[in-house]
C-alpha cells in the first residue's frame, strides 16, 4: 500500500464510480470484504502497520495514531477525486480488520497500481492473494485498464507470489528509498 504522493498530478478515473458515493463502495470475494478506510481504524492500523510489515514497504512504520489518521484523511480526499482508493481488508464472519489495499493512478488513469498489507497475525491465511484478486477485477470491471503494475521487493516471495498468481511478469527492476531511511530492490509486475 502507498502513502506517498503520486508522481505525476492526480488522474481522475472513471466518472463511472463517482455515481456511487465512494463511502459506499465495497469489494467482496468469498472469505473477505474490502470498504474504504475510516478515522475509527486509525488506531487498529497504528496497532498492526508494524517494522515487520514495512520492512518490504516505501511508507514509514508510524510513530503514533497521528500519523495514521493524516494518511487516512489524505486517502479520503483521494477517493472522493477518484484518483485512488484505499480499503480495509475485513474478514467477511467475523468482520476482524485484517490489513489494507490500494488501487492508485499511476503515470495515467489506464494504468493502475495494486497494493496491499496485511497484519502479521493474519500471514499465512492467502488473505492478500484473495483481496488484491478481488480487487484486480474489482478494477478490471469498473474502469478502462490498459494493465496493472504491482510493485514489490524482491525479497517479500509472499507478495511475488501474490502478483504470480495473477500472471504478473516483472516488466521494470530499481532500487527505491524508503521513509524509513532504506532503500528495496523494487521488481515492478504488470499484470494484464
Amino acid at each position: 500500500m502507498s502513502n506517498y504522493p503520486l508522481q505525476n498530478p492526480p488522474i481522475p478515473l472513471l466518472d463511472g464510480v463517482r455515481k456511487v458515493h465512494w463511502k459506499d463502495l465495497c469489494v467482496e470475494s468469498e472469505r473477505l470484504y474490502l470498504r474504504p478506510v475510516e478515522i475509527s481504524d486509525g488506531d487498529i492500523i497504528f496497532e498492526n502497520f508494524t517494522d515487520e510489515i514495512t520492512r518490504y514497504m516505501r511508507p514509514a512504520t508510524p510513530t503514533s495514531v497521528n500519523d495514521c489518521l493524516s494518511f487516512i484523511e489524505s486517502s479520503q480526499v483521494a477517493m472522493a477525486a477518484g484518483t485512488e482508493f484505499v480499503f480495509a481488508i475485513c474478514d467477511r464472519s467475523s468482520d476482524e480488520f485484517l490489513g489494507c489495499a490500494g488501487l492508485h493512478s499511476s503515470v495515467s488513469n489506464t494504468i493502475l497500481e495494486l497494493g496491499i498489507w496485511i497484519r502479521g497475525s493474519a500471514h499465512g491465511g492467502r488473505y492478500g492473494r484473495e483481496a488484491v484478486h478481488a480487487l484486480y477485477n474489482w478494477g478490471k470491471e469498473r474502469f478502462e485498464v490498459e494493465y496493472f503494475t504491482y510493485p514489490v521487493d524482491r525479497a517479500n516471495i509472499p507478495s511475488r507470489k501474490v502478483a504470480e498468481s495473477l500472471a504478473g511478469v516483472i516488466i521494470e527492476e530499481k532500487r527505491t528509498p524508503t521513509q524509513n531511511g532504506g532503500e528495496l530492490d523494487t521488481l515492478v509486475y504488470r499484470i494484464d
